[in-house]
């Protein structure tokens, strides 16, 4: 259309223009100067028109234009259109309203629902039904693609142009010749020639009611007795209450022309709660208010077993699918299809899964072996329902794995035995005081269907999109199973160095849900780990040590590890560091037990070799853990250790400086005590000690000479025992 009109106001300009001409002396200036109008004329044109320009391009060449087919295929994603089938029965009463209005008065309806109810749904297929009929002539505007108030407004004014064109060429002839001569508030001249904030005026410009009116007119006499529908959609989108008023300006603009039915889908509350517009002024800018009908929870059941369960078809069967909404946790005794709300929850939902289940289908048909879809379309729910919660997951994603073990104590013999707080009721609602009930229940209904072994697995895949050659199915983790040896074979298998360190470290994380296998997974692991100078052996040990509030560094394993730090002991040092680091941030929770720090300081230090170079780090480093350690038997037991080691080693008296650095003044008698030594003999006359001396709430280091601090500490014993 905007070609036709272009061309045909071209030829109407080149015709005044011509006529002026006839009339005027210096005719060769003339033709000149309509050849150059011409020629801008025509450049406005293809500036405006690239579909012009394409097709003027395809003429000139020499081959010929081959025809188009549409071998595009229909979009297995949905938008709002997929649910205009489930709204017909809804329209007819908003039709009724339309059908009822005089049709020669302007007349705005706003159609108020909240969020997801189905606005948008119900305006597409009302806009279907009405193109239908001649009657009507149906405009849709998207208000939040338009931003300003000028954009709207021009927008309005361009369809109404296009109407004026369609129905009657020769009125829209005459408003272009009309405008041509005199400017005003609907001048061709301000829509294809100037820029809509330059104006100007002349004595022959009507005021602008009066234009509007003559516009008005102009308007009615080309549609005739039909009826313009002006749709205006997506204001729940828009942010600032200045851009809300915009719609509202823009209603009241069109009130000065008549056959205008206006229709404006907005949630009432939301609009008054975010940008604090008064209610008043709302109501007053429609003439009649229609509420959107409630959605059934039948409705949104029907639509998942039926549309939904086709679309997802190809990766799970319907009957499967159909299933796993419908299943009713025993312990939240809630289904998935009672938290879902509204159809836009369930199209963002779908629309996330599909195109995540796509791509790993396209990498490779087994995909599911390595995820659950249930989990995909779980997450992906509690994305479209609640995207503040879904970012906490995606921020800390061990936290899908915490909740799913909080809640799934109930069915957890072991957890019965071991924890008081077993009581699933109890448990829920702890968790609901820091997380939303309904997003616990789909991660309860989750645990159901997802493997615990396979959770951290499936979080990975969910967040990079993609199947890697280090990932494990569940049958590959029973060759594991069957025979260790296996292990080695797949890791060797792997080319990339990073991604032989995250295998590991998956394994890890699924052995933690298999009790009966661990030991033999885990020493496997850690003997592979010391071979293979490749690996990242720090991230494994942060695996080992601790995943989602637990362990592997149990009692029972004691031989594995022993083993590892005595053979291994530069990296073993990393890992006994690593162990102290969580001890001590986890003190009282006895996520470590304190035992292992005995079994593992006597593995490191014997038959160790410490490089000189190392040695100062070594001391320095086990000795500022220790003294982390509230627990003052066990911190002296591991002092001992060390003393025990270093007492016959050439390095004895730096040993002895730096462990009387560590401690505070008042604790050197207990610790001598513990090592069996006295202070004539742990401390040398002629070297320099630095130590700790002060109150319980404050302490200042002190320089002193061993026979120096000799004296003070016999000084003050006497003084001590004197009292």
């Amino acid at each position: 259309m905007y070609l036709q009109k272009s061309l045909l106001t071209f030829s109407i300009i080149i015709v005044l223009l011509f006529l002026v001409a006839l009339a005027m002396p210096y005719k060769v200036e003339i033709f000149y100067m309509l050849t150059f109008l011409s020629l801008a004329f025509l450049f406005l044109i293809f500036s405006k028109n690239q579909d012009l320009v394409n097709f003027l391009s395809e003429l000139l060449k020499k081959d010929s234009i081959s025809k188009r087919t549409d071998t595009d295929q229909k979009s297995s994603l949905i938008d709002d259109d997929i649910f205009e089938g489930l709204q017909t029965s809804k329209i007819e009463a908003i039709k009724s309203i339309i059908n009822n209005h005089d049709a020669k008065k302007f007349f705005s309806l706003g159609l108020i629902g909240s969020w997801g109810s189905g606005k948008s749904t119900l305006l597409a297929k009302l806009t279907q039904e009405m193109k239908k009929e001649e009657k009507y002539i149906v405009i849709n505007v998207n208000v939040w693609e338009l931003e300003s108030l000028e954009n709207l407004l021009q927008e309005v004014d361009k369809e109404f142009d296009n109407i004026i064109f369609k129905y009657d060429k020769s009125i829209w002839i005459k408003h272009i010749v009309k405008s041509f001569f005199s400017k005003d508030y609907f001048s061709i001249l301000s829509k294809y020639f100037i820029k809509s904030n330059i104006s100007f005026s002349t004595s022959l410009a009507p005021t602008i009611v009066d234009a509007k009116k003559n516009y008005s007119v102009t308007l009615s006499q080309a549609i005739q007795d039909r009826k313009i529908v002006l749709i205006f959609d997506e204001v729940d989108r828009l942010d600032s209450k200045d851009e809300i008023l915009n719609v509202f300006k823009a209603i009241r603009y069109l009130t000065s022309f008549d056959s205008v039915f206006t229709i404006t889908a907005l949630d009432m509350q939301k609009v008054i709660s975010q940008t604090k517009i008064d209610s008043e002024y709302i109501h007053k800018i429609f003439n009649l208010k229609y509420m959107m009908p409630e959605i059934s929870k039948n409705e949104i059941v029907s639509f998942l077993k039926e549309d939904i369960a086709t679309k997802l078809s190809i990766f799970i069967q319907k009957e499967d699918f159909v299933r796993f909404i419908s299943f009713r946790d025993q312990d939240t005794v809630k289904s998935l299809v009672d938290i879902v709300e509204n159809y836009r929850q369930v199209k963002n939902c779908y629309n996330d899964t599909y195109i995540l289940c796509e791509i790993l289908q396209k990498q490779n048909t087994q995909w599911n072996e390595y995820i659950s879809f249930e989990f995909i379309f779980v997450l992906n729910l509690i994305k479209s329902i609640d995207f503040s919660f879904y970012s906490e997951l995606m921020k800390d994603t061990s936290k899908v794995g915490l909740l799913l073990k909080e809640l799934n104590k109930l069915n957890d013999q072991i957890a019965r035995l071991m924890e008081k707080d077993t009581d699933f009721k109890k448990i829920f609602d702890k968790l609901q005081k820091e997380h939303p009930k309904e997003m616990l229940v789909l991660i309860s209904i989750l645990k159901h269907f997802v493997n615990p072994q396979a959770i951290e697995q499936n979080i990975y895949i969910y967040t990079h999109y993609k199947l890697y050659d280090y990932l494990i199915t569940q049958e590959m983790y029973s060759s594991f199973v069957l025979d260790t040896n296996n292990i080695e074979k797949r890791l060797n298998e792997i080319e990339i160095p990073e991604n032989k360190t995250i295998f590991l470290k998956i394994l890890i994380s699924m052995i933690y849900e298999d009790k009966a296998n661990q030991k033999a997974i885990l020493g496997t692991i850690l003997e592979l780990v010391g071979k293979h100078n490749v690996i990242n052996f720090q991230e494994i040990f942060e695996y080992i040590i601790s995943n989602n509030g637990t362990t592997l560094l149990q009692l029972e394993y004691q031989d594995i590890f022993v083993k590892f730090v005595t053979n291994y002991k530069e990296m073993a040092f990393v890992f006994i560091d690593r162990v102290f680091e969580h001890f001590l941030r986890f003190y009282g929770a006895d996520i470590i037990e304190k035992e292992y720090f005995k079994i593992l300081f006597k593995g490191y230090f014997k038959d160790l070799k410490i490089d000189e170079k190392y040695i100062n780090e070594i001391i320095k480093q086990f000795l500022v853990r220790i003294k982390g350690i509230q627990d003052f038997t066990l911190a002296n037991e591991l002092r001992k250790i060390m003393y025990d080691y270093f007492k016959n080693h050439e390095i004895k008296n730096g040993f002895n400086v730096y462990l009387l650095e560590s401690i505070y003044y008042e604790e050197i008698p207990e610790v001598l005590s513990c090592f069996g030594e006295s202070i004539d003999d742990f401390v040398d006359d002629e070297n320099t000690y630095r130590v700790w001396i002060g109150s319980s709430y404050s302490h200042t280091q002190y320089t002193y000479k061993g026979k120096e601090l000799k004296r003070k500490f016999y000084e003050d014993k006497e003084k001590e025992n004197g009292k």
